[in-house]
């Protein structure tokens, strides 16, 4: 159950099950908890939230009617909202609306597919996007990043390693790598979006000041030889 519960959506499944009969019982809130507490890298606000809210409601060892209330209503509310899967799926679709499909031809659209205890396949690491612009067939790719806010001025939007696999798809495949960010509002409509060529993002945290040069607005239109 725990190396299974690593996948976020599997956890909307889970909250989806327990409130499926219209409550949550003292068995319930035990077995969230002991999840929620096996899950030790958990990096989602909204389970972190969780967490701290069973630990209230349990901190005096009574979980009364209206603690149980306020638990389903949080698990309700966790159930609507979109997975970190669906959220960037998302994303990535505003990313290809913004470009013009009269200029703009979508070549390849990744998934990121991973087993669980076995590995994904080397694609994942790649660019979410490849494109192509029609009027000279050249090609450059984009990797697709949606932070739900700035953290402290910051967003960041990648891990090293991640950096590095791009350097090199980059590299090998001879084409641009773009990486699009938006955050703020939802994903399907950021809030702020910005686009940058991958030699400009080369730390995994950027400033919103850093990023101030490289906003956007809703219609994408590339220099493909700017440096």
């Amino acid at each position: 159950m725990k190396s299974r519960l690593k996948n976020d959506s599997l956890w909307h499944g889970l909250a989806l099950a327990i409130i499926n009969d219209g409550k949550v019982d003292d068995r319930e809130i035990a077995l969230l908890y002991d999840l929620l507490c096996q899950y030790k890298d958990v990096k989602s606000t909204a389970l972190i939230d969780l967490k701290r809210l069973i630990e209230k409601i349990e901190e005096d060892g009574i979980v009364t009617p209206e603690e149980e209330k306020m638990l389903f209503r949080f698990l309700k509310d966790f159930v609507r909202t979109k997975t970190p899967a669906e959220k960037g799926a998302a994303f990535e679709e505003y990313v290809i609306t913004c470009f013009d499909n009269k200029q703009y031809r979508l070549i390849e659209w990744r998934s990121d597919k991973y087993i669980q205890s076995w590995g994904g396949p080397i694609s994942c690491q790649w660019p979410d996007l490849v494109m192509e612009y029609i009027p000279t067939k050249e090609r450059f790719a984009v990797e697709c990043k949606y932070r739900s806010r700035p953290f402290e001025g910051q967003v960041t939007w990648a891990r090293p390693t991640q950096i590095d696999n791009y350097k090199y798809y980059e590299k090998t495949e001879k084409i641009p790598v773009y990486v699009a960010i938006g955050f703020g509002g939802k994903p399907e409509s950021p809030k702020s979006f910005y686009m940058a060529r991958l030699r400009h993002m080369k730390k995994p945290n950027l400033t919103l000041r850093e990023l101030e040069r490289f906003m956007e607005g809703k219609d994408v239109v590339l220099d493909l030889n700017a440096i």
